[in-house]
């Protein structure tokens, strides 16, 4: 394995720690003994061939679903269902961490944006003005306050990931989760959200994004962390040198080679799964 030389300073304690942590769906291995920890601050990328686990490794990161092995410590508490059982301990676990999901529809369920957006800060015990305030605050960093009183059903898909991202920032969790924040954007909403995920890099967030697009790796992690088809960490370093390593690339299912063929002479293109494409 490739080990991280990140330059996040690293005498506090993690925020996030994960000890052999396994999950299966039914009997469907989805992720097998990961070992890792997260430090304030940290830009990270789980980069990952389709398959390889990474939303899952989000959704355990949210509490959304619990290690069927190992350990899982978020803050200094070990997560699973008993720890949401105390109310005080899952309503400050909740008001840390903000998951944006790839499907914004799986996300959005209000009948119009504001109360999309206004849905967390009402439920966290917050003041009337403060909630106000919040919900005006992260409509206007979106630019979705002229789609206030619209259903999210009848929004495009780069305004649909602008007011899932809203719903998330008018609370302003400490660890942002971002699952293939790219998928099924057009190039200029692509530009937006990582203008957004950069912006957040640099307030000392943690930001941790699941993504095959090797595009958009420097431009958001100080960190990667490669799965492997086979649900295990196969490597974890600073951008550079996970990108520079066509053969880990090739390995992971993360770039393949084609063969070409033009007027008798054979040669080779190494191609990405998205977008970028290199001679």
């Amino acid at each position: 394995m490739i080990h991280n030389n990140s330059k996040i300073n690293k005498k506090n304690p993690p925020i996030l720690e994960f000890d052999k942590v396994g999950y299966k769906y039914q009997n469907f291995a989805a992720l097998s003994d990961i070992t890792f920890s997260v430090h304030e601050g940290e830009k990270i990328v789980l980069l990952g061939a389709n398959g390889s686990g990474k939303s899952t490794l989000l959704k355990i990161i949210d509490g959304l679903v619990f290690a069927d092995k190992g350990t899982y410590k978020a803050f200094g508490e070990i997560i699973n269902q008993k720890y949401f059982d105390i109310e005080k301990k899952s309503y400050d676990f909740r008001s840390k961490i903000g998951f944006v999901f790839q499907d914004s529809d799986v996300q959005l369920f209000s009948s119009t944006v504001f109360d999309e957006v206004v849905f967390a800060p009402l439920h966290m015990g917050f003041d009337k003005n403060e909630i106000l305030q919040k919900t005006k605050s992260a409509m206007q960093m979106m630019g979705i306050e002229h789609l206030s009183k619209r259903a999210p059903y009848r929004l495009s898909g780069g305004e649909k990931k602008r007011v899932a991202i809203a719903s998330v920032l008018s609370y302003s969790p400490a660890v942002w989760l971002f699952d293939e924040p790219t998928s099924g954007l057009d190039p200029r909403s692509q530009s937006r959200l990582i203008d957004f995920i950069f912006e957040l890099n640099s307030m000392n967030n943690t930001v941790i994004t699941a993504t095959h697009n090797l595009s958009i790796v420097q431009d958001i992690a100080d960190r990667v962390i490669v799965l492997s088809e086979n649900h295990k960490i196969v490597a974890d370093d600073i951008p550079e040198k996970i990108l520079s390593d066509s053969d880990l690339l090739k390995k992971y299912n993360l770039i393949h080679e084609h063969i070409h063929r033009h007027r008798g002479k054979t040669h080779e293109h190494i191609h990405t799964h998205h977008l970028i494409h290199k001679h």
